[in-house]
């Protein structure tokens, strides 16, 4: 009743306020927006915005009649800050008048205390011929943003209008760093994209809210275009009818705002990127005049002292929490309401000490506890931020409009030509995984030493003086790839690479080599592998427990363990302390389960840590994880999907590799019941095999019929290496028979696939070869050995003529944005052309 109360009474409250400030602001309206004098309010569209201090959002006022209407939108906030940017804008504009540039059209404010007006800004489509126009625009006022400091500059904060954009909330501006509960490394590689053009949030980004959803792009210029048809709804229909009932109604497409175009037409913007880059390089270049730089931080110091919003967390987030928190049995009961709010407590709850962020929740807490959305007002230039009735010292780190003044004097055109290089690098990153790799921009190595000469050649040095790289990443399950700097991890990441260099250092006698891997590895050890629990503990509770996550680093470090350059790095002692962290809690929290992403992907190596050196903490981890997979495990043998009706055979996201983590944890046991449950995943692969194609079928979704692959991933070859594992493990198993059967299917298969387009470790070519020559080497069939051989010199001469490895689509490895990773990228390929030293270290990377 309470709840219920409250929320009627603020918008009692709200509401009137509303409207006693439009009467005695009547004239300044009319004059402000052209308004009739006896135009009256006709109209009011409430809660366009999030809720915040007593329910107060923004609406859209509708004055006059039927015949004419006049709309303006009210603002229950200090718009100071709109008023000044759109000066700022027209600022730029002005100067760039001298080159042809048009004035910028303003939106009109009407500022009043703590509260403001501002005129409605329409979408309305561009025309066609006027496209170019549109995205040059976008170009420019990027720039601008950039130079601002901008962040969150999503799809639902910009509006296209003709041919230009508008920034709807400035209150994005000159984004300064907050404290964490939990100090973060000193990391300089997360500077370099920090204080990006990627950071405004305009280009490209996947995006996903929880592990194993749909990434999705939410940018201003990448977001999807809505579809014709739009999403039916559940609704009432037929109200005020004897038939009134629940049913569906008929979606009605919502486009996005920030698009040019209109619903059921594809977003254009592939076509404009050099647009957009010709108008942020306008921009940029003109500030880099010493007067007009002079006069844009004239013009910066006029923000000083202007009140800003700061919202600690995504909206989204205290969305959910409230939804939660407004469940029946949350309004019912004020401790189980309480017990749901205290979540924002939890990232606290993790320091030693009490952190700044402590005051912030109880903050949080007042403001969801009366229904709104929390935030904190600061004015620009100060360090104390306002909520919840209490003033906090400490909680911003950096200054937004400081920085954003030196961000001024910094530029360069050194940093334009990266500033360039990451807007089209995040127009790569909407490449689909379909698509086929086409030439190189430039020419690249074909040989194991010349990529590792490349992968130097092309590191770039952070504000630490660490090694990174910027790269296309599969990123949310490898459905797409993301532009970023390089990841910690085995699969796409730094200790991928760090491997492959240390293996070429190893095979060339390169001891400056090594000491390069070496910086290379050196932050996931700092951050990831060897920084204290918590650090470990989060990037296991992050990226998983698999070959994506910690249980790529086991791999690592066991390869590492034998390379005598590797020297500097004590790897069975950071292995042991990643499988310390392994607990109930992270266990319960891995529903993939697979060698990819789950507890299969680190069974292995600590399998056979266990095997050397036994002890409660690899006992421990073990039996945890093998009994989670044996628990997850269904009657057929296999494990239901997350989607989809069949469970999925091969190694690194179904049967085959669930199947191997349980053998190997039996055998290092000495425990049957784990064999045996292995060996029912094996048989359950046996149930779905293809005898025609030699292949097992792929069942991700969408199932296809007759879908399969021939990769480490899916198909032939990674079964068969897990098959070979298995007859290491137990070659006295009473299913070894048809093992062994299914291993020379695999060699028989991966011998007669043609090359297809892409050469990486994961599902290409090398990845075949590869896994062909290690079935011929452990087999001793030298057939298998020479077929793979033929298949890596035809890869090798394909890639001499078209200048570089077919890696990412849309991309033959080109030198300004290399896929340096293990499994998709460079460092896999440079892994599997080394000579045969390096097959007992690859295949122990990828079982």
């Amino acid at each position: 009743g309470r709840g219920i109360a409250q929320v009627s009474m603020q918008w009692v409250t709200t509401a009137q306020d509303m409207v006693t400030r439009v009467a005695a602001d009547r004239e300044p309206l009319q004059e402000a927006f052209g308004l009739g004098e006896a135009a009256a309010i006709c109209g009011v569209d409430w809660s366009l915005s999030d809720p915040h201090r007593g329910g107060a959002s923004v609406a859209i006022l509708s004055f006059g009649d039927v015949a004419s209407i006049r709309q303006v939108v009210y603002k229950p906030k200090d718009i100071r800050i709109e008023a000044s940017f759109q000066r700022f804008v027209a600022l730029v504009f002005d100067e760039l008048g001298a080159t042809g540039g048009k004035p910028a059209p303003l939106i009109t404010h009407l500022l009043r205390d703590g509260y403001g007006y501002a005129s409605v800004i329409r979408h309305e489509p561009c025309a066609p011929e006027r496209l170019a126009a549109f995205y040059r625009n976008a170009g420019r006022l990027a720039a601008i943003l950039h130079l601002l400091g901008s962040s969150d500059c999503h799809f639902e904060n910009l509006i296209a209008s003709g041919d230009r954009l508008h920034l709807i909330d400035a209150e994005t501006l000159f984004e300064g760093q907050t404290a964490r509960p939990i100090p973060e490394p000193d990391g300089g590689s997360v500077d370099l994209l920090l204080d990006s053009v990627v950071r405004i949030g305009m280009f490209p980004r996947w995006v996903q809210p929880s592990a194993g959803s749909t990434p999705y792009d939410v940018s201003a210029l990448g977001v999807p275009s809505a579809n014709s048809e739009g999403r039916p709804s559940r609704a009432v229909i037929d109200v005020n009818t004897d038939a009134m009932a629940w049913g569906t109604r008929p979606g009605v497409p919502v486009q996005p705002q920030s698009l040019p175009v209109a619903a059921s037409l594809a977003n254009p913007v592939d076509d404009h990127v050099p647009s957009i880059v010709e108008g942020f390089r306008e921009v940029y270049r003109m500030a880099l005049d010493r007067r007009v730089s002079a006069t844009l931080d004239e013009a910066m110091a006029g923000f000083i002292g202007l009140p800003r919003r700061l919202v600690l967390r995504n909206t989204t987030t205290y969305s959910i929490l409230q939804s939660r928190a407004t469940s029946p049995s949350c309004l019912r009961s004020g401790p189980d309401r309480g017990f749901e709010l205290d979540r924002l407590a939890r990232s606290a709850l993790m320091a030693e000490d009490k952190p700044v962020t402590w005051s912030c929740f109880e903050a949080e807490v007042h403001d969801m506890d009366n229904f709104d959305v929390p935030y904190f007002d600061f004015t620009l230039g100060s360090s104390e931020i306002v909520g919840g009735g209490r003033t906090i010292e400490g909680m911003l780190t950096t200054d937004g409009l400081a920085r954003a003044r030196l961000r001024l004097r910094a530029m360069s055109e050194a940093d334009l030509a990266w500033q360039v290089r990451l807007i089209e690098g995040s127009f790569s990153a909407r490449a689909v995984l379909d698509a086929e790799p086409v030439g190189a921009s430039r020419s690249l190595g074909v040989t194991s030493s010349t990529i590792a000469n490349d992968l130097q050649g092309t590191a770039l040095t952070d504000s630490t003086g660490g090694v990174t790289w910027l790269s296309l990443s599969p990123f949310g399950g490898g459905d797409v790839l993301q532009l970023d700097l390089i990841p910690h991890g085995l699969y796409a990441g730094r200790a991928g690479v760090a491997t492959f260099l240390f293996a070429q250092a190893r095979e060339a006698g390169d001891e400056a080599g090594a000491g390069f891997a070496a910086r290379v590895l050196a932050p996931a050890v700092g951050e990831a592998i060897g920084g204290d629990r918590q650090a470990r503990y989060r990037f296991a509770r992050d990226n998983g427990l698999g070959m994506a996550g910690l249980g790529g680093l086991l791999r690592a470090l066991e390869v590492l363990e034998r390379n005598p350059l590797a020297h500097g790095i004590d790897a069975e002692a950071l292995a042991m302390g990643l499988v310390e962290v392994i607990s109930p809690e992270l266990i319960a929290r891995d529903t993939e389960l697979d060698v990819m992403g789950g507890a299969a992907g680190a069974v292995g190596a600590i399998s056979r840590i266990h095997t050397r050196a036994p002890s409660a903490a690899t006992g421990y981890a073990l039996e945890s994880l093998a009994g989670h997979l044996v628990a997850s495990q269904i009657p057929s043998g296999g494990w239901a999907p997350a989607a989809g009706p069949l469970p999925l055979t091969g190694l690194a996201h179904g049967a085959s590799g669930m199947g191997l983590a349980l053998i190997e944890a039996g055998v290092a046991l000495n425990d049957d019941r784990f064999v045996r449950a292995g060996a029912r995943a094996f048989a359950y692969e046996a149930t779905v095999f293809d005898a025609s194609r030699g292949n097992w079928p792929d069942y991700r979704t969408p199932v296809k019929p007759g879908s399969f692959m021939t990769g480490w991933c899916a198909g032939a070859p990674g079964i068969g290496l897990a098959r070979m594992r298995a007859l290491e493990l137990a070659p006295a198993h009473g299913d070894a028979d048809a093992w062994r059967a299914d291993l020379l299917v695999s060699a028989e298969t991966i011998s007669r696939t043609p090359l297809g387009a892409r050469d990486h470790l994961c599902c290409g070519n090398l990845g075949r070869a590869f896994v062909l020559g290690a079935l011929g080497a452990w087999r001793g069939e030298p057939t298998w050995m020479q077929a793979a051989a033929d298949m890596r010199e035809a890869v090798v001469v394909r890639a001499a003529e078209r200048g570089g490895f077919g890696l990412q689509p849309g991309n033959w490895t080109s030198a300004d944005l290399l896929c340096q990773g293990l499994m998709q990228g460079l460092s896999g390929v440079g892994y599997a052309l080394l000579a045969d030293p390096g097959i007992d270290d690859l295949v122990t990377l990828l079982v």
